[in-house]
C-alpha cells in the first residue's frame, strides 16, 4: 500500500471515529446559514425567502445522505433534531434579527392577520416607510399597526378617516388612495396636524375595530420596534404584510 493511500485511510478512519466532530461541523454550517440570512436580509422579500427555504431543504437532504453514507445514523438523527431546535430557537428569540411567533389577537389588523396566524418579523434595520406593518409599544401594550404618516406629513382627520397629505389609503380600497375634498364634507369631526421630526401616524387596517393614532395621537419612533413581514395561515398560505400605497392617478406621487 502506498504512503499516500495509507495516510488517506488513516484520515478517513479518524473522521469515521469522530461522529461528534462531523456533527459539530454540520451545526456550524447551519449557524453560517442563519448568519447569512441575517447579514444580507434575505428574509425581506418573498423571492429571497423562497430561495433560502429551498437551500435549507437541500442542506437537510444533502447532509442526511452524507450521514447515511458514513453510517452515522444515530448522529444524523441527533443532528436533525438539533438543527430544527436551533432554527426555532434563533427565530423565536430573534437571535438573528428575525422573529417567529403566533398572533394571539388581531382584530385591528384583520383581514391580513387573524388569530392563530404564524408571523415572521424583523427587529433589525427597521423600515419606517408608509405601508409597513409594525409592532408598537403604546401605553404599556403591544400593538400591531401600519405606518401611514411619517415626519413632515400633514394629517387631516375627517369623521374617522385619515388623510395623509390630503390622500387616504384604506384596505377596503386595496390601498388605492382617494383625496380629501374640503372640510364641508366632515359632519362630526375635523382635525389637522403636522407630524414633527420624530413622529409617525399609525393605523389599524380594520379601522372600525382599531384604537390607533386617531385616539392617542402620533407616536415617536422609539416605540416602534418590529417590522412584520409575513403571515402564514393554517392552510400554509403566505401573505406579505407590507403594502404599497397607490396614489390617485391625478395625484401620482402625492402622499408617498
Amino acid at each position: 500500500m502506498s504512503p499516500y493511500r495509507s495516510q488517506f485511510s488513516e484520515h478517513r478512519s479518524h473522521w469515521a471515529n469522530k461522529p461528534l466532530c462531523f456533527f459539530l461541523v454540520n451545526l456550524v454550517i447551519w449557524i453560517s446559514y442563519l448568519i447569512t440570512l441575517r447579514l444580507f436580509q434575505l428574509g425581506d422579500s418573498y423571492e429571497s425567502l423562497q430561495t433560502c427555504f429551498y437551500l435549507g431543504i437541500f442542506l437537510l437532504i444533502g447532509q442526511g445522505v452524507i450521514f447515511v453514507i458514513r453510517k452515522n445514523i444515530l448522529a444524523g438523527i441527533g443532528y436533525y433534531i438539533s438543527a430544527i431546535l436551533l432554527l426555532v430557537t434563533f427565530m423565536v428569540t430573534g437571535a438573528i434579527g428575525y422573529v417567529l411567533g403566533n398572533i394571539l389577537g388581531s382584530g385591528s389588523a384583520w383581514p391580513l392577520l387573524t388569530k392563530g396566524d404564524l408571523v415572521i418579523g424583523r427587529n433589525f434595520a427597521l423600515s419606517f416607510q408608509p405601508g409597513v406593518m409594525v409592532r408598537a409599544e403604546i401605553d404599556g401594550k403591544s400593538m400591531i399597526k401600519r405606518i401611514h404618516g411619517v415626519p413632515g406629513d400633514q394629517i387631516t382627520i375627517c369623521d374617522g378617516l385619515v388623510y395623509v397629505n390630503d390622500i387616504a389609503y384604506q384596505q377596503v380600497n386595496n390601498w388605492v388612495g382617494f383625496r380629501f375634498e374640503n372640510a364641508a364634507q366632515c359632519q362630526r369631526e375635523y382635525r389637522k396636524l403636522q407630524l414633527a421630526a420624530d413622529e409617525y401616524f399609525v393605523l389599524g387596517d380594520n379601522t372600525n375595530q382599531s384604537r390607533d393614532s386617531r385616539q392617542y395621537g402620533p407616536v415617536p419612533k422609539s416605540v416602534l420596534y418590529e417590522n412584520f413581514l409575513y403571515a402564514i395561515r393554517d392552510d400554509m398560505t403566505v401573505r406579505y404584510l407590507t403594502v404599497e400605497f397607490v396614489a390617485p392617478a391625478e395625484h401620482k406621487g402625492a402622499g408617498q
